[in-house]
């Protein structure tokens, strides 16, 4: 379903336009699908995700952010990630259920869990 674009620019979609120089001016709007998250609503089992790395001792959380530090240094991709999601965690700043869940899955891997 399409709606009129409320940032319309001087050539369509301010929102659009520099990934498609032909927008019409209408942006596509979620649908009624029950299977598909809301913009801005968060993944349900982020909260589950959240819980399980709460659940983990905390000394034992510090020894996994100085393994992936040591990792994250060497340019591995997933540690930088997954440090930087744990660092969020730790000083209780927001974070997105996409890196939550990733988070969740490294410690689990790491725990022998999965």
């Amino acid at each position: 379903m399409k709606k009129e674009c409320t940032e319309k620019g001087s050539k369509g979609c301010a929102i659009c336009y520099a990934k498609n120089p032909e927008c019409d001016g209408m942006v596509e709007t979620q649908s009624e699908d029950r299977s598909t998250l809301k913009l801005n609503e968060p993944h349900p089992m982020g909260y589950e995700a959240l819980e399980y790395i709460r659940a983990i001792p905390v000394t034992r959380l510090f020894t996994y952010r100085e393994s992936m530090a040591s990792c994250a240094i060497e340019n591995n991709r997933t540690s930088e990630i997954c440090l930087g999601t744990l660092n969020r965690v730790l000083e209780g700043r927001p974070i997105s259920d996409r890196y939550i869940m990733g988070l969740m899955i490294f410690l689990m891997k790491l725990e022998n869990k999965l």
